[in-house]
Formats: C-alpha cells, structure tokens, sequence
C-alpha cells in the first residue's frame, strides 16, 4: 500500500501555468506520472506530496545555524519519531538535504521546541525568555507572540541570536517535521489511469510580522520544469466515507 508510512517517487511529466501573464495570481496544472509504478487511485482520492522548502529558506537557516549544508550524515530515526525509515534510514545525505526535504522552518514552533532552544541559548535573557514562552505562566505570550504572528522557526531563531544547536538536536527536538500536502486529484482514473492531475493554487504571502511566506508545495510545483521528470514522493489518501 502506498501510504504515509510508504511514500513512492514519481516523475513530473507535465507543469503549466493556468493563469495568463496579465493576471495576478497563479495556479499551476501538474501531472504526475505513475506508469511506472503499481498505483492506481480512485474519484475523490487525495495525494500527498513531500515537496521541499525554497532553496533561499534552506540557505538562510544554513547562514543562521552555521551549519556546512555540503557536509554529508546519516540518519537514524529515534523511538516513537513519526519519519517513515524508508524515506532516510541508514542513507547519506547532506545537511542541505536534510534541512530541504525533512525539516519545516517556516510553521511556529510548538512549546517543547522553545525548550530545547533555551537549552542551547547562552545568553541567560534569552534562555529565561525562551523558557517563559514554553511555560504555563507564559501560554498568553506564546499564543500572541508565535502563534497569532505566525512566526515561523527561522524567525524566532534571528530573534534569539544566541541560541546554537548542534544539528542533531535542531532535527530531533527543535524543527517540525515538513509534513506532506494533501491535494484533491484533479483527474479521472478512467480518462488518466496513468497520471496524477492536481490543481495548485500558488500560496505567497505577507505574514503579520511582514515575512514573506511561501507556501511549500506550492512554490516547489511552481519551480518544477516542464518534461523535466523532476521527482516527487507522493502518497495517496483515500476519501473519508
């Protein structure tokens, strides 16, 4: 079965912008080719797709964190982590790599992740700080500060300068895990048995803090090439009866 636990690759055959050059806004058709592979879907099936953040996202968060992004390391997925091993166990990969395709640096951090950052803070206003954000006594300021300014990991990271994690404890107790976006299929299995249609609506925005925010998948079907057979995992999600 192809699930969340067993994501496939796939090539992207086909990437069109829908909207002409006079318009505005953007909304992408891409196809999603599954020849290959032992899939098929049915109407109203959903397919979730592990996109990558922007290359400049991923170059900022290696600046901030000082980290070699062509330093290449092994993962190893620890008790209960919600990764499928499939996707990295045992398999050599760069820091940039990680820090693209498994790591989500523009969601809020939860409260947990603001622990561990004060953990590895060194100045002491900055760690009590931190530390008040994650506590009880401090879940109004959290709510205002993170959660109603929407402002993302890498933001709070400029805006304590002296937190340093190794990348060991940014990838297990700090950063989200980057979660596939789901998308309706846009195709007929009995006209496209084939190939997977979605529908993308391109998401970039202002966020209340004045970050430029990009919608992940969104902004990664719009960097796709046409006929480019770039690849994809996907999984795909029945619909709720």
């Amino acid at each position: 079965a192809v699930g969340p636990n067993s994501p496939v690759e796939a090539p992207i055959s086909e990437r069109k912008e829908l909207h002409t050059a006079k318009s505005e806004r953007s909304c992408i058709h891409v196809e999603i080719d599954i020849s290959a592979i032992d899939l098929t879907y049915e109407t109203g099936d959903h397919v979730g797709v592990y996109a990558s953040n922007p290359p400049e996202l991923v170059s900022e968060a290696l600046k901030r964190l000082d980290y070699n992004g062509k330093r290449v390391v092994r993962l190893t997925s620890s008790p209960g982590s919600k990764l499928s091993k499939a996707m990295f166990e045992g398999k050599a990969m760069s820091v940039r790599d990680i820090l693209s395709n498994f790591l989500d640096l523009q969601s809020p951090p939860r409260k947990e992740a603001l622990t561990a950052m004060a953990s590895c803070a060194s100045d002491p206003k900055e760690k009590a700080r931190l530390e008040h954000l994650a506590s009880k006594e401090g879940r109004d300021e959290y709510r205002s500060h993170v959660l109603d300014g929407m402002r993302s990991l890498l933001e709070l990271l400029h805006e304590f300068p002296s937190v340093k994690p190794s990348l060991g404890v940014f990838a297990a107790r700090i950063a989200p895990k980057l979660q596939p976006r789901f998308y309706s299929i846009s195709s007929s299995p009995l006209c496209h048995p084939k190939t997977i249609h979605v529908t993308c609506a391109l998401v970039e925005g202002k966020s209340p803090t004045g970050r430029h925010h990009k919608g992940v998948a969104s902004t990664w079907f719009s960097r796709c090439k046409s006929q480019s057979l770039e690849m994809s995992l996907i999984h795909i999600s029945e619909p709720t009866r």
